[in-house]
């Protein structure tokens, strides 16, 4: 059988191959372009989520957690009231025995009287 003398149904049957699979084509791209689409929103609102926590972390941290440079001045005034609890402490010993040797019925008072 043949629609004209140049073209017959052999000569067909690729071309309509071809088309039904450029058709089949066309499907499959817009079925995929749709749920990729769908995927995306998807990842778009997890995006906007994990910024949303991001900014919230970022305001918890500006509130309540200390700079370096804040931290470095506790621990230089932490260290100079140490120095002076510490030079207090060792003072104490020698304190004591000053009052030792000043009371009245201590053995330095007697020595000191012993001696005048």
């Amino acid at each position: 059988m043949s629609l004209s003398p140049d073209v017959t149904v052999g000569q067909l049957i690729p071309l309509l191959v071809l088309a039904i699979g450029a058709l089949g084509a066309w499907f499959t791209l817009r079925a995929n372009a749709a749920t990729t689409s769908d995927a995306t929103k998807g990842l778009g609102s997890r995006i906007d989520r994990t910024d949303a926590a991001l900014d919230t972390l970022q305001r918890h941290v500006d509130r309540n957690c200390v700079e370096r440079s804040d931290l470095k001045e506790v621990e230089t005034r932490l260290n100079s009231r140490i120095s002076d609890v510490e030079h207090s402490v060792k003072q104490v010993p020698m304190q004591v025995v000053g009052l030792l040797n000043a009371a009245p019925g201590s053995t330095a008072a007697r020595r000191r009287g012993a001696m005048s």
